[in-house]
């Protein structure tokens, strides 16, 4: 299945004051109230330095993180629901963001979860193809 993502209107799109990343499916696309119904009970951790909220009676642990220096965090809308494995799906870019809040049922973030760990690998992969210098190879 090949995908296509419609990355022209990075520049001209509006950007997220607020984005959230939790942990939990919702089977529900479009508008939410979510000032009024979630950010309003985001407080500071009394145990840590991050954030505590709670969804649908149950706790969560957030903390601030920023998208990476050199990248740009979009959001992607699908065009049209696909109805099969070969059918090409087209995704275009409807919103930007810099910073997001992670969210953890029960226990804080830590560096083991999956978009932590996504994170490093861009860390490792800058490094990985970062340019070697011709000295460093002569020597034995």
């Amino acid at each position: 299945m090949a995908i296509e993502l419609d990355c022209k209107a990075v520049r001209d799109v509006s950007k997220l004051e607020e984005l959230h990343h939790m942990p939990c499916r919702i089977d529900y696309n479009g508008s939410a109230k979510v000032k009024k119904y979630f950010e309003c009970n985001i407080r500071p951790s009394v145990e840590d330095k991050g954030l505590e909220a709670s969804y649908r009676g149950r706790p969560l642990h957030g903390e601030k993180k920023m998208v990476p220096s050199g990248y740009t965090g979009v959001v992607l809308k699908e065009a049209h629901k696909v109805c099969n494995d070969e059918e090409e799906r087209k995704f275009k870019v409807t919103q930007t963001f810099t910073d997001y809040t992670h969210w953890n049922l029960d226990l804080p973030p830590t560096d083991n979860d999956k978009i932590v760990s996504v994170r490093q690998w861009l860390d490792i992969a800058n490094v990985l193809h970062e340019p070697v210098d011709d000295e460093e190879n002569d020597s034995p």
